[in-house]
């Protein structure tokens, strides 16, 4: 937020700006999220999945893959859209938390620490995620 207020000065628009963005990433990092998570249950249960299948192998795609449902779940959830233009740090808590989630699953503990840490250090909350 202080980057903003010293490129874009001291204006109300610098303070929100950092918040929509959050709220933008975050949407983007529920989506990884989602897809991770249905990537291991169609390991966990592969009976009868392989009517889901397409075309380009063992990814999902339409209908049958709920990433973009999370993705919209986060993107219409009215404390996402109340808080995003806010000059709260509620939005850059949550996304450097997902993007922490996001790391875990990608197997990169170094980053997803940081990414905790960074989280942490914006709101102290954070850090029950990492208990």
């Amino acid at each position: 937020m202080a980057v903003a207020f010293f490129v874009l000065g001291h204006a109300e628009v610098a303070a929100r700006l950092i918040g929509v963005m959050a709220g933008v990433i975050s949407v983007a990092a529920m989506w990884q999220l989602a897809q991770f998570c249905h990537s291991e249950s169609k390991e966990s249960f592969p009976h009868g999945t392989e009517t889901l299948r397409s075309a380009q192998g063992d990814r999902f795609r339409g209908p049958a893959n709920g990433s973009g449902i999370a993705a919209l779940a986060m993107t219409l959830s009215p404390m996402a859209i109340a808080f995003s233009p806010t000059a709260f740090l509620d939005p850059l808590m949550v996304m450097f938390a997902l993007a922490s989630l996001v790391a875990v699953t990608r197997r990169r503990p170094g980053g997803s620490g940081v990414l905790l840490g960074l989280a942490a250090a914006t709101q102290v909350q954070a850090l029950i995620l990492g208990r």
